[in-house]
């Protein structure tokens, strides 16, 4: 009951930062007005899908399909617990850096438009590091003799859902990076 308590705590505490850091991260963007994103090499190379970036929502939402079987196996609570908690912290980590620093909104357009959500949270992308952490976590929780095939496209998909993010100029190319460094280095403590 005890881990229960402290993982609510953990999120509403969490909750409380990140909107706190939202507030004033989108006040600053709203006094410092509209300027022009940072350049960025795969931006660059990368098509400009920045009208579709709402898909980057509907496409995440897809990658909690194969919790159908990770509930199937009979991990399912201890599945969401662990990414429950380490998403958390990710959150956390992201809410201080937004709150800290300040960087020109990766898509024009959004910016323009004085959305309160994503424009200015840049540093690291908070999409990409919940895909990635479903991801490592199915490799945990699921056999790869039994779901060889479905952690192979979960994969491909986790990989191919950066690049979209790119490509939405949600995030600049440094924010995927950092993102996977995230991750990776709270997955393996």
């Amino acid at each position: 009951m005890g881990e229960i308590l402290d993982l609510v705590l953990l999120t509403i505490s969490t909750c409380l930062f990140y909107f706190l850091s939202n507030f004033h991260t989108y006040n600053i963007g709203i006094k410092e007005g509209f300027q022009s994103p940072l350049k960025d090499a795969l931006h660059d190379m990368l098509p400009d899908f920045s009208k579709y970036v709402y898909l980057r929502d509907v496409v995440l939402i897809l990658f909690l399909v194969p919790l159908y079987f990770v509930y199937k196996n009979g991990t399912f609570l201890q599945y969401v617990y662990e990414f429950w908690e380490s998403f958390m912290f990710i959150v956390m980590l992201k809410a201080i850096t937004i709150f800290f620093t300040f960087l020109p909104a990766s898509n024009p357009e959004c910016a323009r438009k004085k959305q309160i959500n994503h424009c200015f949270h840049q540093i690291f992308s908070g999409h990409n590091s919940f895909v990635l952490l479903l991801c490592l976590l199915y490799l945990k929780y699921l056999s790869w003799s039994e779901h060889h095939f479905l952690l192979i496209v979960v994969i491909s998909c986790t990989i191919l859902y950066s690049f979209f993010i790119l490509m939405t100029r949600a995030h600049y190319s440094v924010d995927i990076v950092i993102s996977y460094i995230i991750v990776f280095l709270m997955y393996t403590q």
